[in-house]
């Protein structure tokens, strides 16, 4: 998908996503109103690469190198904040991600990366950011009192920036990548208080980004007020972030957690 095609791709999603805020905002005064803001601690057991060439020329890069391994990134940390409101059993959300990885190594192998030679045994030092955002629109489906299944359209905008320094030598470079998912959460109460959920996402092939993730969680409502409800969450689960051009030599990143275990608390108000 060529730059244009990119840009276009995110004007639409916000176009889209601004009737959908529209709708809910056009429904009726009288419907049942909800607002959501939460936050997400993560810690993960990491693999990944980083492909730079330069332009797509063939001898810029070395293939599927630098790789989290070599660089000692076993275990990453990242955090997420997110915001929603609903009417009735229409929802509209907007998600916030952030990965910043970094390592640091003595290269046992030479290494190419955008156009620059680092030899054998040369020091290494590189740092990523992600920076995730992602606005989404779905529906509530409740069956009998226990179980609701919510699927949703969630549209994806990826601010990558990755910098690298090994004397005399460095780079850096930053890009912005789109994608569509489907997501769903089925969630099971047990009790008014206690819930087990299963939320997952999975890409629609209409750009080069791909994005998995799945997890399996715990919640317990606490109900300090008739109008504020407190979520405390814990989730087990996995997380996928693979993007590759189609320049003749691709550039390609790929960031794979698992598993991911996550910390968060959710207040809902109404």
């Amino acid at each position: 998908m060529s730059l244009k095609d990119e840009h276009t791709l995110k004007k639409n999603f916000l176009t889209c996503f601004s009737f959908a805020v529209l709708g809910l905002l056009s429904h009726p005064l009288h419907a049942a109103m909800k607002t959501f803001i939460y936050a997400n601690e993560s810690y993960d057991r990491v693999h990944g690469f980083i492909q730079t060439p330069q332009g797509g020329s063939i001898g810029t890069t070395s293939l599927g190198r630098p790789t989290f391994d070599e660089l000692n990134i076993h275990h990453d940390h990242f955090y997420a904040l997110g915001a929603a409101v609903q009417f009735d059993d229409y929802f509209a959300l907007f998600d916030y991600h952030h990965f910043s990885p970094h390592g640091s190594t003595i290269l046992n192998q030479s290494l190419m990366t955008h156009a620059k030679f680092i030899p054998v045994g040369s020091s290494f030092e590189m740092s990523m950011d992600y920076d995730l955002f992602t606005i989404g629109f779905g529906k509530h489906f409740h069956f009998s009192n226990h179980w609701t299944v919510s699927p949703a359209l969630l549209a994806n905008l990826l601010n990558y920036h990755y910098e690298f320094y090994s004397p005399p030598l460095s780079s850096a470079r930053s890009f912005s990548l789109v994608g569509v998912d489907l997501g769903v959460k089925v969630q099971y109460d047990f009790t008014k208080k206690f819930a087990v959920d299963f939320m997952g996402a999975i890409s629609l092939p209409v750009s080069n980004t791909d994005l998995y993730a799945a997890d399996l969680g715990l919640s317990y409502r606490l109900r300090p007020s008739h109008h504020v409800h407190i979520i405390p969450r814990i989730a087990l689960g996995y997380f996928q972030l693979d993007y590759k051009d189609e320049q003749t030599i691709p550039n390609h990143i790929c960031y794979t957690g698992f598993p991911t275990v996550s910390f968060g608390v959710i207040v809902e108000m109404k």
